[in-house]
């Protein structure tokens, strides 16, 4: 299934959203998008750079790489509290 970015960046609202083998290349997230318990797991073309402003819970379902990064800028924010 491939998605159109311009239908993407109207769809602001993708809670528990599964997005099976969606490709999300060129697709655009404003940054008020919610992502909560969407699932991103086997969705293709998707980057940090896409989704990093978007709202991103603990039941968003991401790829291991972009798991990776949201841990770390997580880790960052609190390091900033402290």
């Amino acid at each position: 299934m491939r998605i159109s970015p311009r239908r993407l960046t109207a769809a602001i609202r993708l809670i528990n959203a599964n997005l099976f083998a969606a490709n999300l290349t060129n697709a655009t997230f404003n940054d008020d998008a919610n992502l909560t318990g969407a699932n991103f797991n086997t969705s293709t073309g998707l980057t940090w750079g896409q989704i990093s402003k978007a709202i991103i819970s603990k039941t968003t379902k991401l790829q291991p790489e972009l798991e990776e990064w949201h841990k770390a800028e997580q880790g960052e924010k609190a390091a900033v509290l402290d």
